[in-house]
């Protein structure tokens, strides 16, 4: 029994560390993209010169094709720490017990998608603000 609850503290730890890791790379590509638009918007020195909105760049690439592989190995993290915290109440006949596990496994498995969520609204926000300034 020792093990298996060691082993969910240490997927526990391993997902928050992953999760802020990640997270932290695509809020700064995010607002690496937004600052390259601002600043090829202010350093524009004659109409012949072409603007380019990075943001399309940035929401396709880094937020939906990348955050989806990360964000999902995430969400596949905390299914299997819910279905190995599963396996242990159902073998030790303790699902109470499992209750504040099973409720955080469930957390962990929700809290990308939301955060996914966010981030592509955030981008496609930014992207027409750059837009509306061209």
């Amino acid at each position: 029994m020792y093990k298996e609850i060691k082993l969910q503290k240490i997927i526990k730890i391993i997902w928050i560390i992953v999760y802020i890791l990640f997270t932290v790379f695509q809020i700064y590509s995010i607002i690496n993209g937004y600052n390259d638009s601002i600043n090829n918007i202010e350093n524009k020195n004659d109409d012949s010169q072409v603007i380019i909105n990075t943001m399309p760049i940035v929401l396709v690439f880094i937020v939906i094709i990348i955050g989806c592989i990360g964000y999902g190995a995430l969400i596949i993290t905390g299914l299997v720490g819910f279905s190995i915290t599963m396996v242990i109440a159902k073998k030790n006949y303790s699902i109470k017990e499992a209750k504040s596990s099973l409720i955080s496994f469930f957390i962990i498995t929700i809290i990308p998608i939301i955060t996914e969520a966010i981030l592509i609204i955030t981008t496609i926000s930014l992207g027409e603000k750059i837009k509306a300034l061209m």
